[in-house]
């Protein structure tokens, strides 16, 4: 991963943090507050630092390092975001093992290579099977990303699911390769990450290989095979 410089510039979590709790604060006092001030922080922070993206961009700054930056912005909305709904929106003094969650980038997003406007890819994480909590801070988070104007791909799977998915498609079992963890009950993402590389990585990587050649060139194929298109 490119090394960042100077990235509170791009956005101060301590700061967003601060204005976040705020809120958390009201909403104890008064009852559960309104999106739109949530929203509203939420916006601003992703504003300005596109807004210093940008200008690092304009300035000379290496487009992996651009990528990355995008990738780090949106980890950190994503994190602030995650803990207001797990701790304030639907807290649970004593979540049982079933209410776990993780929360992990994967895809582009997950090697941290986010263009501008990238989708954001995640994966909920769960042990067993979705409790109802889990699906209200899943939803709770979902929207306000979309609110965000943010383009959203994302899964909500067992360790179990994904596994067994990824053992039959070429894309998820990609996608996984390259999942990182970003916040919630790492051991889930540990669990995930041993098992995949012990049942899908171990002894199978010359097929794996082979299968993405493949898909290659099916898809060079479909699309006519000529360099000057965007799509592959």
């Amino acid at each position: 991963m490119p090394k960042l410089r100077d990235k509170r510039a791009i956005i101060d979590r301590r700061q967003l943090a601060g204005r976040i709790a705020a809120l958390a604060e009201s909403r104890v006092a008064s009852g559960p507050p309104a999106r739109a001030p949530l929203l509203a922080v939420l916006k601003d922070a992703l504003s300005a630092g596109r807004a210093e993206i940008l200008r690092r961009f304009k300035a000379g700054e290496p487009g992996l390092t651009v990528a990355a930056a995008n990738a780090f912005l949106i980890d950190q909305l994503c994190t602030e975001i995650y803990a207001y709904a797990s701790g304030v929106a639907y807290p649970e003094a004593n979540p049982t093992a079933g209410d776990r969650l993780c929360l992990v980038a994967v895809g582009g997003y997950g090697r941290r290579e986010m263009a501008p406007y990238s989708d954001v890819d995640l994966l909920f994480l769960h042990p067993y099977k979705s409790t109802p909590r889990g699906e209200q801070i899943v939803e709770f988070m979902l929207y306000l990303l979309w609110d965000l104007s943010l383009t959203v791909g994302h899964a909500v799977r067992s360790v179990d699911e994904c596994i067994a998915r990824a053992a039959k498609d070429l894309t998820i079992r990609t996608n996984l390769l390259e999942a990182r963890y970003m916040t919630g009950e790492q051991p889930l993402f540990t669990e995930l990450h041993q098992r995949y590389g012990r049942e899908l990585v171990a002894g199978k990587e010359a097929e794996f290989l082979v299968a993405k050649l493949a898909e290659r060139d099916e898809r060079h194929g479909r699309m006519g095979d000529s360099r000057y298109v965007l799509e592959p």
